[in-house]
């Protein structure tokens, strides 16, 4: 294992070699000040199961600046860092590791965080940002059993407001979620929030969840599905005012579910095959909905719209092959078109 390790301004640097009874190979950076700037980093690690490497480093200050990067690990490697200050710039890079965590806890304001895991199986990654105009952004490529989370529901609160997430994921049985709202006390419902996930390979899965007002969403899975059950699905919960959704999804078993309550919200989602299923459920004022489904194999495809309010518009458009579509739009001035073709 070598140890790389940089601290600046108020530091206290704890670094244990293998054989450690916690892990086999420990890196912990404490900074109480402000201004400070911290990197750490780990290459090679073959400690059995029940070892591993971990990197911590811990800022209560203003203005800082961290680094993790981990390359080799074998077994359990983590990296770790709290922020509970302005400011704050956070990196983790993750790289040819093998049940590989990272971990961002940023409550503050001006937050930005990345975290990028590459080959890695196993990979889970979580930033938590409770401030406002902040950045997150976790990317997993080329790996598999991954798993990704921003913001992941916690007793801290909401996560302020204008905030921007991104996740994307390239591999085999990915999972995602970003969660930008008061999911538990007290909280406060984001608002201006953008929250974006994208997903190549097979076995996806996404999750957006919004609740607040000016929020938008993206969604996108491109794969096979994976291995049964052959899964891609997406859900986007935006309940609140001036939403947008887009989900567009291509092979395999597919499915999408877009909920928005308020008014002025617009969703499409994008299906092409095998199977599918698509839901939007829009409620009260100037709602708009198009879903678009291809399907050349065999079996389902299904689509439903439903929309209560004023001024609504839904567009339904099926190209094979088993079709089915429903359309309901309760108040004044609603439109609805649907086209289906074999």
């Amino acid at each position: 294992m070598k140890h790389q390790l940089s601290a600046i301004a108020l530091g206290i640097v704890l670094a244990y070699g293998a054989g450690s009874a916690l892990a086999y190979d420990t890196t912990t950076v404490t900074q109480g000040g402000s201004g400070n700037t911290a990197s750490a980093s780990q290459i090679g690690n073959n400690a059995p199961d029940d070892g591993g490497a971990v990197i911590t480093i811990n800022q209560g200050g203003n203005s800082n600046t961290a680094s993790v990067s981990q390359t080799g690990i074998t077994s359990y490697g983590h990296g770790n860092v709290y922020e509970a200050g302005n400011s704050n710039a956070v990196a983790i890079a993750q790289t040819n590791d093998y049940r590989t965590g990272a971990d961002v806890q940023d409550w503050g304001n001006n937050n930005v965080t990345t975290v990028t895991q590459t080959n890695v199986s196993g990979g889970a990654a979580g930033a938590y940002q409770n401030g406002s105009n902040s950045t997150a952004s976790i990317y997993q490529h080329d790996g598999s059993s991954l798993s990704a989370m921003i913001n992941a529901v916690s007793p801290w609160g909401g996560h302020g407001a204008y905030n921007t997430s991104a996740i994307t994921q390239t591999g085999n049985d990915q999972n995602a979620t970003i969660e930008q709202a008061n999911g538990v006390w007290p909280g406060t419902a984001s608002i201006g929030s953008l929250a974006a996930i994208d997903q190549s390979g097979g076995f996806d899965d996404a999750t957006i969840t919004q609740p607040g007002s000016y929020n938008t969403a993206y969604v996108t899975q491109v794969g096979n599905g994976g291995s049964a059950p052959a899964k891609n699905t997406a859900t986007v919960n935006q309940p609140g005012d001036a939403n947008f959704a887009n989900v567009s999804q291509v092979g395999s078993s597919l499915m999408a579910d877009v909920e928005q309550s308020g008014s002025h919200n617009t969703a499409y989602s994008t299906q092409t095959g095998p199977t599918g299923d698509v839901s939007i459920t829009q409620s009260l004022d100037w709602n708009q909905a198009y879903v678009t489904q291809i399907n050349y194999g065999s079996g389902l495809n299904t689509a439903g719209v439903l929309q209560s309010g004023s001024s609504n518009l839904a567009n339904v458009t099926q190209n094979g092959n088993s079709f089915t579509a429903s359309v309901a739009q309760g108040g004044n001035g609603n439109v609805a078109t649907v086209w289906q073709h074999f």
